[in-house]
Parts: C-alpha cells; sequence; structure tokens
C-alpha cells in the first residue's frame, strides 16, 4: 500500500500552498520505500499472481479502490504502469489489476450515477 501512496501523491498532496508539507511526506514515504528496494530479501516481482483467497481478493480490491478514488482512473492505470515497469509486479498481473480497475471504475460510476 505504501507503494501505491508513493505514486499517487502528487495527486493528493498538488497544491504549491502545501509544497514544504508535501515534500516532507513525500520524502517520508521514500524513506520507507528505500528499504525495500536497498535491502530487501524479497524477489522482484513482489506481486507475480494474484491471491486466490478472499481475505487477499478484498486487499487488492480496496487498493484498486484507493486509487481510483485519490488519482482517478488514468493515474491509476499509470501506477499499475509503473509498478509493472520498476519489476513490482509481473505483467500478467498488472493485465489483471487494469481489468479489475476497469470494472471497479464502471461500478462507482454506476452508484454515483444513482445516488445523484
Amino acid at each position: 500500500m505504501v507503494c501505491s501512496i508513493a505514486v499517487s501523491i502528487s495527486a493528493v498532496l498538488g497544491s504549491d500552498a502545501d509544497a514544504p508539507a508535501a515534500s516532507s511526506f513525500r520524502a517520508s514515504l521514500y524513506r520507507e520505500l528505500l528499504p525495500l528496494e536497498a535491502g530487501s530479501d524479497a524477489a522482484k516481482p513482489y506481486l507475480d499472481g494474484l491471491p486466490e483467497h478472499y481475505a487477499g481478493e478484498h486487499l487488492v480490491f480496496e487498493w484498486l479502490e484507493f486509487l481510483l478514488l485519490h488519482a482517478g482512473y488514468q493515474g491509476a492505470a499509470e501506477a499499475l504502469d509503473y509498478y509493472e515497469s520498476v519489476g513490482w509486479i509481473t505483467e500478467d498481473v498488472e493485465s489483471d489489476l487494469n481489468d479489475y480497475l476497469l470494472d471497479i471504475d464502471d461500478h462507482l460510476l454506476i452508484l454515483s450515477a444513482i445516488t445523484t
């Protein structure tokens, strides 16, 4: 989840008025991510397949919903593309997540239309 926050932080804290706060927050996120990149025993890709159990699927859907709500469909798709380009997820996982992303986005649009 920290990874998704780091990629979409500019969407959340994009205002120039909050530049020092955004910069400080962004720096703290990168400090958390650096050990993962530098000295982690985990081999890339970190996610080479989607979970097959309910709790894992639920977590994935919450993460995608977070990306959609904070970065929009295009920003979420770009985040997934970035994750694949740096080797955090495989190309197959990116494809599956993009399919889910589209389904969730459609679902949110329908809910929005119904409630207005």
